[in-house]
């Protein structure tokens, strides 16, 4: 009998996020992690990427260390990963998606 994957929970998230906060901020340059969308509000399914929002030291970053970092976070994760910037979060048009990101975010 196939294990069906299990769906992790937001505390569980956050909580890997955080032990691992020194080598994000030290190795990828990160100054600032959490998690909106789906997995803010509790509703993630075993399909679901887990969306990030992340600030970084823009001093220290570059596509290989960008890169790298999505790699790392699905890795300690287990599962894919989408990253959006503050600045990204700005760009965004429509009103009313952007206010239900940032009214869903939840800091590590």
């Amino acid at each position: 009998m196939q294990k069906k994957p299990k769906v992790p929970e937001l505390d569980e998230i956050l909580n890997v996020l955080r032990k691992h906060q020194d080598q994000l901020e030290q190795q990828f340059a990160v100054r600032k992690i959490g998690v909106f969308g789906s997995c803010a509000r509790g509703n993630l399914k075993k399909t679901s990427d887990i969306d990030l929002i992340v600030e970084f030291d823009l001093q220290r970053l570059n596509l290989k260390t960008y890169l790298s970092l999505i790699q790392y976070l699905e890795k300690i994760l287990g599962r894919k990963v989408e990253i959006l910037t503050r600045d990204g979060l700005e760009t965004i048009r429509i009103k009313y998606i952007k206010e239900d990101i940032k009214n869903s975010i939840i800091y590590a």
